[in-house]
């Protein structure tokens, strides 16, 4: 009672119209830190990762007029890091950046971080129409506020564009399916079709995994009735000729994703979803406790979904996409053959899991803002151990000294159309300027050796410990062919002499 008078004494005692307009409007105030928290903590180097540098290579064709698909990265189908080209999404929207500024992490992840901030407005408008003010302010705080999120960030993905498209579709559908709620944004059905089709094209081209909200879609056209169905429609056809006119021009290597199933008979693949619905679980889980964490995180995830659940059901007579879209998203990861980055998979259901469940326990317009308080202050609490446990994590930096040397020693003696051998081939295509590829999973000597001879490789970087090197225990069985020519403390450089 004393906290709450306090308030309401100091709330009275604003007499200042903009700071009373602010106040109503709490929700939006809670963007304000998680923004200024966000951007202001970017990594200005990129992690040895390899993804990132595809995207880049890609892009760099667009905005160089050159194939899509043509770069200096040679797939390995028996060991597929990564497609040929990714779908073209994320690089077209890193051309401009691209063109203004180079290649540049730190204004590339501004770019991705500018594209969670818009996801988190577009997650605001869909919770405002469920939740009470403090409730959405609770939601986006837990959300932006997420260790995960904000060592995801320093990485080049493409999840958080992904999740801005994709909410927008939500968003733009919500619009059309109740255009009689005052909290929805005004624009003509019309206006929403085509937002709502282009997003969700947007989505697609950036994750194939995008073609869930396709699925999701074409369902919701079977179970509602008209004119809802027709606006269903309506888009999925214009999001289907936005896809094809930008697949003509930039085509994605969609057969490696594809080349995952083969090997994986149907029984296995029927019986797969049940060891990956605990993967799943476990990694919903972890994004909110950790891995560490000393309760089990697949009940924590198992609630996360089953409040969602009780929703949808709570809702049945009239699913809205959000629902069916968890669905369709849902089970294309448990039916999915691989799972290797379950966490970075699971992502982009964690913003709506959370929103049920705060439908489900504090959806009422009287709690007490006490209740999101101590809620908010719980996730937080479970936070700061995330944060302690990953920051002392050291990263090989693809702009660090040690790379910066192994480049430059690769363009003094790495003959131009040599095809080097590396764990991360992408990063050797783009900032060494060299044809690359990556060995076999586990081979052996002589499959090795065999491999390097079909492929004409020349070269090999070997990672130095204790960072993960694939060939780390073949190494001692290839001494023979190996002619060392460059170490330092991360890195080897080595001249191949098939035996």
């Amino acid at each position: 009672m004393v906290v709450t008078n306090f308030r309401r004494s100091i709330m009275s005692g604003v007499n200042i119209p903009a700071l009373k307009a602010l106040w109503q409007h709490k929700r939006w105030l809670a963007l304000l830190p998680i923004s200024l928290w966000l951007l202001a903590t970017i990594a200005p180097d990129q992690p040895w990762d390899g993804d990132g540098e595809l995207y880049i290579l890609n892009a760099l064709n667009i905005l160089n007029g050159h194939p899509y698909a043509a770069t200096l990265y040679q797939v390995n189908p028996a060991n597929a890091l990564h497609p040929a080209a990714y779908p073209p999404g994320l690089p077209l929207l890193l051309v401009p950046l691209l063109g203004a500024v180079g290649v540049n992490y730190f204004a590339i992840k501004f770019l991705l971080v500018a594209f969670f901030i818009g996801a988190l407005i577009v997650l605001l408008k869909i919770a405002e129409n469920h939740l009470n003010d403090n409730t959405v302010a609770t939601l986006l705080i837990v959300i932006g506020f997420n260790p995960y999120i904000f060592y995801f960030k320093d990485i080049v993905f493409s999840e958080l564009p992904f999740l801005f498209f994709c909410y927008l579709q939500l968003f733009a559908f919500s619009c059309l399916d109740r255009p009689g709620q005052p909290r929805l944004a005004r624009l003509p059905a019309c206006g929403w079709t085509l937002v709502g089709a282009g997003a969700m094209a947007m989505a697609y081209e950036i994750r194939a995994i995008g073609v869930t909200l396709f699925a999701a879609q074409a369902l919701l056209c079977l179970i509602r009735s008209r004119p809802l169905a027709f606006y269903a429609a309506a888009q999925l056809l214009f999001a289907g000729l936005f896809v094809e006119m930008i697949n003509h021009f930039f085509p994605a290597d969609l057969a490696t994703y594809a080349g995952y199933f083969q090997g994986h008979a149907l029984s296995g693949l029927m019986m797969a979803p049940i060891h990956a619905v605990l993967i799943y679980l476990d990694a919903l889980g972890a994004l909110l406790v950790g891995d560490q964490a000393i309760l089990p995180s697949a009940p924590i995830g198992g609630f996360l979904v089953l409040a969602f659940l009780a929703i949808a059901v709570r809702h049945r007579n009239r699913l809205g996409l959000t629902e069916i879209f968890v669905g369709t998203y849902l089970a294309a990861l448990l039916f999915y053959p691989v799972a290797e980055e379950p966490a970075r998979y699971a992502l982009p259901l964690l913003p709506l899991l959370l929103l049920g469940l705060f439908r489900a326990l504090l959806s009422n317009p009287g709690s007490p803002w006490r209740a999101q308080l101590a809620g908010t202050a719980l996730f937080l609490i479970a936070y700061l151990p995330q944060y302690l446990q990953a920051s002392s994590a050291e990263a090989i930096s693809v702009t660090g000294p040690e790379a910066r040397a192994l480049y430059q020693k690769i363009d003094a003696i790495v003959p131009r159309d040599a095809v080097v051998l590396c764990a991360k081939p992408t990063i050797i295509a783009l900032h060494g300027q060299r044809q690359a590829t990556n060995a076999p999973k586990q081979p052996s000597p002589d499959q090795f050796w065999h491999f390097v001879q079909e492929r004409r490789a020349s070269w090999l970087i070997e990672l130095q410990t204790p960072f993960y090197e694939p060939l780390s225990t073949l190494m001692p069985a290839l001494a023979d062919g190996l002619d060392p020519v460059f170490r330092n403390r991360l890195f080897a450089l080595y001249r191949l002499h098939p035996p």
